[in-house]
């Protein structure tokens, strides 16, 4: 094998390798995303049950959690923990 040979060799193995790295990424902050969208849509219906019960404002993540009308199981914070 010449040096040239094994230069391009790990350049493709580099290409690949990133590619793969960045395909994977992706399929993580997509599936983060889904996650999250999931999540909001669950406390937004929440809010709404509180909204219809109370007659009045919007709640908090707190009153809702403190009043029993969002899911114990829904985090307060996005898939990204912010």
């Amino acid at each position: 094998m010449t040096y040239f040979e094994a230069k391009v060799g790990v350049l493709v193995v580099a290409l690949v390798g990133s590619g793969a790295a960045y395909a994977y990424g992706q399929a993580h902050a997509d599936e983060s995303d889904q996650k999250s969208a999931e999540a909001a849509g669950r406390v937004l219906k929440a809010a709404e049950r509180y909204f219809e019960d109370s007659g009045s404002g919007w709640p908090t993540i707190t009153s809702l959690r403190r009043d029993d009308y969002r899911e114990s199981d829904v985090s307060g914070s996005d898939a990204w923990s912010r």
